[in-house]
């Protein structure tokens, strides 16, 4: 087993060289889960959706592992090939994907690129340092999500799988 956590899947037919679409379900909006499994089905892509045990994810095509930091992760970076598709929120999940020549967009529509791939992980790391400090800072969330995220998000992934 080369990554931890993995537990158990459910998959359905085997990729036959085609790209695949990866969505790390763990913090994947329901809506932005239908948009992949609509334009994944009219497109006849594969779509795998990944999650800890602690999420349920109605999916044909589902691998679930078990809870812990990073089991999703590792189980999208043990599958992927150069020239699929993940769907993340997760910088340093999407900095793998590149790396391994794969692609990466959010749930919103925004596509990680190798040019601004690392000032997002600058952030990231400043987060997490301002986090651990003793003082307090008040760090905003994520803001709600809107229509047009969903549209952006529906543009975004159609233009991914066109290239």
């Amino acid at each position: 087993m080369p990554f931890p956590g993995i537990m158990k899947t459910e998959s359905g037919p085997e990729n036959t060289g085609k790209r695949t679409v990866f969505l790390d379900a763990d913090a994947c909006p329901r809506s932005a889960r239908q948009i992949a499994q609509e334009i994944c089905a009219k497109r006849e892509v594969r779509l795998v959706t990944v999650s800890s045990y602690d999420h349920h994810i109605a999916s044909p095509d589902h691998i679930q592992v078990a809870p812990g930091p990073d089991a999703t992760d590792y189980a999208i970076l043990a599958r992927i090939k150069s020239g699929d598709i993940v769907v993340t929120e997760d910088y340093g999940l999407a900095a793998l994907v590149l790396a391994r020549r794969g692609r990466a967009l959010s749930s919103k529509g925004f596509v990680y690129t190798a040019q601004n791939i690392d000032p997002l992980l600058e952030v990231r790391a400043l987060g997490q340092k301002l986090r651990r400090d003793k003082t307090k800072h008040r760090l905003k969330g994520p803001s709600a999500r809107t229509k047009q995220d969903d549209e952006q998000f529906y543009d975004a992934l159609l233009s991914q799988l066109a290239d």
